[in-house]
């Protein structure tokens, strides 16, 4: 009889694989972007549709990064405690207090609350919540000043802040394989 052994599936590789790849889409776009001259009605619909997909692009890095980062640091209280204690009590907690709680409970370290990884960490998943949890309404014209354009700027920031929250990890779990940030081509599926 076959011996029986447990591993663990995580999703936060495909997760952040979906973000990049998405991040490139808008490089590409913009690209394509940048070579309409504006003449003509059909260059305005070009236009607006490229700003749409960018926009849209934008939208899945930025959620993608949210899920990767959440993903990660389930993964990390689950591998260290049982399933029925991180259901209990960890799983209860935000994202941005298991990312205090969860370092400092299994490695006896802290992510630095007052650096740059943090501060990204936060905006992510405030630019996800906006996101996610949308409320439609009427805008007046005037309103629209006040709009929060989700574009290029905001999903690389949110790349980073994927970047920069599992660099610090990285100083904590020496012996977690990282190389997954930088290989974006390793899921054939993407």
């Amino acid at each position: 009889m076959e011996e029986d052994f447990e591993f663990q599936i995580n999703y936060y590789e495909k997760y952040y694989s979906i973000a990049k790849r998405h991040l490139l889409q808008i490089d590409d776009n913009i690209k394509r972007s940048d070579q309409i001259t504006l003449k003509t009605k059909e260059d305005e619909h070009k236009q607006a549709e490229l700003n749409h997909k960018i926009e849209r692009d934008a939208i899945v890095t930025i959620i993608f990064c949210a899920l990767t980062l959440e993903a990660f640091i389930n993964s990390i209280a689950i591998a260290n405690t049982s399933k029925s204690y991180f259901d209990s009590y960890l799983d209860k907690l935000n994202p941005i207090s298991k990312f205090v709680v969860i370092p400092k409970l299994f490695t006896g370290r802290e992510i630095d609350r007052k650096g740059k990884a943090f501060e990204l960490l936060k905006e992510t998943f405030k630019k996800r919540d906006k996101l996610v949890h949308f409320k439609s309404r009427t805008w007046k014209t005037s309103d629209l000043i006040s709009v929060e354009i989700i574009d290029e700027y905001n999903a690389k920031r949110a790349v980073q802040s994927v970047e920069l929250i599992l660099g610090e990890m990285k100083k904590f779990l020496p012996k977690m394989d990282f190389d997954w940030l930088q290989d974006i081509g390793s899921d054939p599926f993407a």
